[in-house]
């Protein structure tokens, strides 16, 4: 009996000791149950909040503006920025979904995707199927992505997403891409006004950042980009193009190292057109098979190449130096006048082929070496005399030069604003400097270097009525929604001569076409008033030569004024007439444009045509018995043709 109890109590005690187990057992699935459901959960929702609010702090999560764009002053987009995309792939995220998901998913972006494919897709799900980025492509346009972003909208695809960015392109190529300039890989502006106005075409970066609330919430701010701002130019597209064909008709039958062109308004500085070839395109600055070919490419260091971009990518109107010869004379014409040297009216000037600058001074030659006799003022300028000049210089005297050849801007910066101009101090004769020679042959224009841009400024403030202005290119900065941001007005740096000297300094300007060696610049219908000019460059021995021709109409009341320098010309006569009919063909077309009145009509001669009995076959006329065949009327037009255009083409030299 005893033992039998003994054996009761010991099955009722491990009953409960299984109990108990049980029960222990019981709780502790339970709380792993709630800790895998409940603390896991919020450890593992922390530790994805985490990854999101690091990646939104990464400099990756950048928020890039878009850039502002450049305009001509008629609003014609110059350089612009358009939104592109690139397509991220989840893979970690599209393995949750079902297979026709994930099917369908992989189908549309292989059929929509170029250089995608199902099997590559599929490969990224197997070996980055823990990655939650990987780019199957970028900048696309909004066209190509939008399947994809409407399948997303309707959830017929999962695990895809875009990545937002700016495209910044130059609608017109290689127009005025010397002036416009480029981007850096980084966006940041190299060159032109993407340099020079960078800060305001930049805008602001934007920024995203993340947090977490008490409820391990994620919480998403943006500090929003803004856009940055548009640059409008005085440039104008009409105007541009019209030099830039010049340039390139000039091209089809002549050669030239270089063409340099800048086109202003007189009267304010504005730039209105500046070119130059060589060339480059925009969109694709780096390229140089336009101008070399594959062996010497080829053959070019790395540094080589390097030095070749950045002489193309450089603008010439304000950073290359050269003698402007005789584009110089109407300076000195005007000195003279302003401090009444000599008067004009009189014969003061007797060329006779050269001039001794001083006693034992081997003489300097005129362009004319049997020399043009005597001359007034105004016959030198027109007959763009060495000799006379040479005495105008000396006459002028060391001081008073030295002190207009400053006011007037050369060896010094014009304050352009376009980044890269340079001033050539150095290639412009101190005071010290200016001995009797020195000062007679800067007279006419040599022994010093000047810009384009100097010349062009410079010879302005001779015609303006005096006033040295900054030549502008930016008109005003705007925002995307049109609000004044910044307007550039014209600038006046000083007046340099009188009004009076002004109108002579015109006047015997116009001469200079009408009746001079500026004829080949004549635009039939207007009053164009210039100078030519022919210097040699380098070593005078090679005979290399930079020829040029600056030009203005009206003559009264100038209302555009054109400079055009070609270096080094291939030809046999080699003269300022090459600069002349690249003159003549831009203002042909600006003139017109700009509707400038027309001061008088182009005469047309009148051609009789007598009608011939049979016009298939050659009239015969007897003459004493014998027969005179005439040429038919088309071949004496051909002459006739020829005959002009020879006449056109010849201008005398400087």
């Amino acid at each position: 009996m005893k033992k039998q109890r003994s054996i009761q109590y010991l099955m009722k005690s491990r009953s409960i000791l299984l109990f108990i187990i049980f029960i222990l057992l019981f709780i502790f699935l339970g709380y792993r149950i709630v800790y895998i459901n409940i603390i896991d959960d919020q450890q593992y929702k922390q530790s994805v909040l985490a990854q999101q609010i690091n990646n939104l702090t990464n400099t990756n999560n950048q928020i890039i503006p878009k850039r502002g764009s450049i305009l001509d002053n008629k609003g014609i987009p110059l350089a612009e920025s358009h939104k592109i995309y690139n397509v991220i792939f989840d893979p970690a995220v599209i393995i949750q979904h079902k297979q026709e998901i994930i099917d369908e998913t992989l189908k549309l972006l292989g059929d929509t995707l170029a250089d995608v494919t199902v099997e590559d897709l599929s490969k990224l799900l197997v070996d980055r199927k823990g990655s939650h980025y990987e780019l199957i492509a970028k900048e696309l346009t909004y066209i190509d992505i939008q399947p994809i972003e409407e399948a997303l909208a309707k959830g017929l695809i999962k695990g895809v997403a875009f990545e937002e960015q700016y495209q910044r392109t130059y609608p017109y190529n290689t127009l005025a891409s010397d002036v416009i300039g480029f981007l850096r890989s980084d966006g940041e502006g190299l060159w032109g006004i993407e340099k020079t106005y960078n800060t305001y075409l930049s805008g602001t970066i934007g920024r995203r950042f993340g947090s977490v609330d008490g409820q391990n919430r994620f919480n998403q701010e943006d500090i929003v980009a803004t856009t940055g701002y548009n640059v409008e130019l005085n440039l104008d597209f009409t105007i541009q193009t019209y030099i830039e064909e010049a340039i390139s008709r000039f091209y089809e039958t002549e050669e030239a190292l270089s063409v340099r062109v800048v086109v202003m308004n007189p009267q304010n500085g504005k730039i209105l057109g500046m070119a130059s070839y060589p060339n480059f395109d925009l969109n694709n600055p780096y390229d140089m098979s336009h101008l070399l070919d594959e062996e010497v490419l080829n053959a070019m260091t790395t540094q080589e190449k390097s030095d070749f971009l950045n002489t193309l990518w450089r603008n010439g109107s304000i950073s290359k130096s050269y003698e402007p010869g005789s584009t110089f004379k109407p300076f000195t014409f005007a000195m003279t006048l302003e401090e009444y040297i000599l008067d004009p009216h009189e014969h003061n000037f007797l060329c006779n082929g050269y001039k001794v600058p001083y006693q034992g001074q081997a003489p300097i030659y005129c362009w004319k070496r049997t020399g043009h006799g005597d001359q007034t003022i105004y016959d030198a300028l027109s007959n763009s005399c060495n000799v006379a000049f040479m005495d105008m210089g000396e006459a002028i005297g060391r001081e008073f030069f030295y002190n207009y050849q400053r006011m007037f801007g050369f060896g010094a910066v014009t304050n352009i604003d376009l980044f890269g101009e340079e001033s050539f101090r150095d290639l412009v004769y101190s005071y010290d400097q200016l001995n009797p020679v020195e000062i007679q042959t800067s007279a006419f224009g040599q022994g010093f270097q000047v810009t384009p841009i100097q010349l062009i400024a410079g010879f302005s403030s001779l015609i303006n009525g005096g006033y040295l202005y900054e030549p502008q290119l930016m008109r005003r900065i705007v925002s995307e929604e049109g609000l004044l941001i910044v307007e550039n007005k014209p600038k006046l740096q000083r007046k340099v001569i009188s009004e009076e000297v002004s109108f002579e300094t015109s006047t015997a300007l116009r001469h200079v076409v009408d009746e001079g060696t500026g004829q080949g610049a004549k635009v039939e219908g207007y009053s164009i008033g210039g100078k030519t000019g022919t210097a040699e460059k380098g070593n005078r021995e090679t005979k290399d030569y930079i020829v040029s021709f600056i030009g203005f109409s009206p003559v009264v009341s100038p209302e555009i004024i054109t400079l055009v320098v070609v270096d080094d010309p291939v030809g046999v006569d080699v003269n300022s007439r090459y600069a002349a009919r690249i003159f003549k063909d831009i203002m042909g077309n600006v003139l017109p444009y700009l509707r400038v009145t027309k001061e008088y009509e182009a005469e047309v001669p009148e051609v009789v045509v007598e009608p011939l009995d049979n016009p298939n076959e050659d009239a015969v006329e007897e003459n004493n018995g014998e027969e005179i065949i005439e040429e038919t009327t088309e071949e004496t037009t051909e002459e006739a043709i020829e005959e002009a255009i020879e006449e056109d083409l010849e201008t005398p030299n400087d």
